[in-house]
């Protein structure tokens, strides 16, 4: 009996040592390199991919290693010219040919990284394209199989094995890491990704692929965030009616990031923003309720969280004519969803001109060695109060790493896809933690 007791002790000893050799890395540390996905086309006339990649590359090519994802060697050759012909070295530049039609942003699909004993492992979470596009649906796999195998394909590049497997459905950018043990996600999300799990059921998961000591879990995600088909965005402050773009579908690096292991930011809507806009009214309210759920909540080591507000992005109309791709990839997306509606109830309009409004956001920005990659939105023409934001944006950013160099990019051409540069980064942590 007392021999029985020894080994059971042993084991659990045992697992307790094995346990505390898992850690998912934060963003900050330091990177062996990122990962992004160069846009095949333009997603609408005159709002240049490739002018935003190009800038991307050239600011994080110095002190990164660059995996670009590419469709098929004609758009590679055609890369490679664009990066010669603006002087960009190549040197660090690495391929990897993958179909990116169905989702175009690595942040989600990419590998999800863990510490194991100072190694870094993957591991492999399931994909259905922002929950679009359940497995149920007949033709899932084939359009899903792609994407959700990249993870581990990408470890068998890298050498490293896959820690661990999960059933639950999750992309990057539904996921906050501060580093130390700590994960937030939307519950609202989270339930509708993982119909078959209770709230219990997918922090138990999280917490055993992870090797999590806590999680955060906030309601909703932003208004303009949900379903691309939930409902139409009216905005009586410049009377427009339009669809979002594409979306997410609830991520929460649109309004909410760890920026160390005890700082989170977080987005803020001012009083006079929501008087004026219907949208921002109900950003509003789901925002101050996750300011005072952060309020209450500490880290790992029982502090509380240091929370910075950050401006939301000034919303921007664009009209998509229908020989655009967003207007046929938002046709594509209505029939492979099979709706003859809006979820609300609301007819489509039959209109050879869709008016959109692209995910804008200044939480959605990318941390690299050396730099932080933040977008701006301003041009000649548009209102002052754009211009205003950026700036705050720009010296919150600065304020919070002011050992990186931060760089604000124009990334409407990227907005458009529903992302932004968050969303077209993935970092690869260093092999070996530090």
């Amino acid at each position: 009996m007392q021999t029985i007791k020894i080994l059971l002790l042993l084991l659990v000893l045992g697992f307790s040592f094995k346990s505390s050799g898992q850690r998912v890395p934060a963003e900050w540390e330091k990177q062996d390199g990122i990962i992004i996905t160069w846009f095949y086309e333009d997603l609408l006339h005159n709002y240049s991919v490739d002018d935003v990649h190009l800038t991307m590359v050239k600011n994080l090519v110095e002190a990164n290693s660059v995996y670009i994802n590419y469709q098929n060697n004609k758009q590679k050759n055609r890369i490679e010219n664009l990066l010669c012909t603006n002087n960009l070295s190549i040197e660090n530049i690495k391929w990897i040919k993958t179909d990116t039609r169905m989702g175009a942003y690595p942040r989600d699909f990419g590998p999800e990284w863990i510490y194991n004993n100072n190694s870094l492992n993957v591991v492999d979470m399931n994909w259905t394209f922002y929950g679009y596009i359940p497995h149920t649906r007949t033709f899932a796999g084939l359009i899903n199989h792609t994407l959700e195998n990249y993870d581990n394909k990408f470890a068998v590049r890298l050498e490293m094995p896959v820690y661990a497997t999960s059933k639950i459905v999750s992309e990057g950018g539904g996921k906050e890491f501060n580093g130390n043990g700590i994960l937030m996600v939307i519950e609202q999300t989270e339930l509708a990704r993982n119909p078959t799990f209770t709230k219990q059921q997918i922090e138990t998961e999280y917490k055993r692929v992870f090797n999590l000591k806590k999680i955060i879990w906030l309601p909703k995600p932003s208004y303009e965030d949900e379903n691309m088909f939930t409902d139409y965005i009216i905005d009586d402050k410049v009377h427009k009616k339009a669809l979002r773009s594409a979306s997410a579908n609830g991520h929460i690096d649109e309004f909410c990031r760890f920026v160390s292991s005890n700082t989170i930011l977080l987005a803020e809507v001012t009083q006079e923003e929501a008087n004026s806009s219907f949208s921002q009214k109900i950003n509003k309210a789901r925002l101050d309720i996750c300011f005072k759920i952060l309020s209450n909540e500490t880290d790992a080591d029982g502090k509380p969280f240091k929370i910075v507000r950050i401006p939301v992005a000034e919303p921007i109309y664009l009209e998509a004519p229908e020989n655009s791709r967003i207007y046929k990839n938002i046709i594509e997306m209505k029939r492979i969803v099979q709706l003859e509606s809006l979820l609300d109830g609301s007819s489509f309009l039959a209109a050879d001109t869709i008016c959109i409004l692209p995910a804008l956001s200044y939480c959605n920005f990318s941390i690299a060695n050396n730099v932080v990659l933040i977008a701006k939105y301003w041009k000649p023409g548009m209102p002052e109060i754009i211009k205003d934001k950026d700036k705050q944006a720009l010296s919150i950013l600065q304020d919070l790493f002011p050992e990186r160099k931060i760089i604000a990019i124009e990334t409407l051409p990227l907005n458009i896809g529903g992302g932004g540069l968050h969303c077209n980064t993935r970092h690869i942590p260093c092999l070996t933690e530090k």
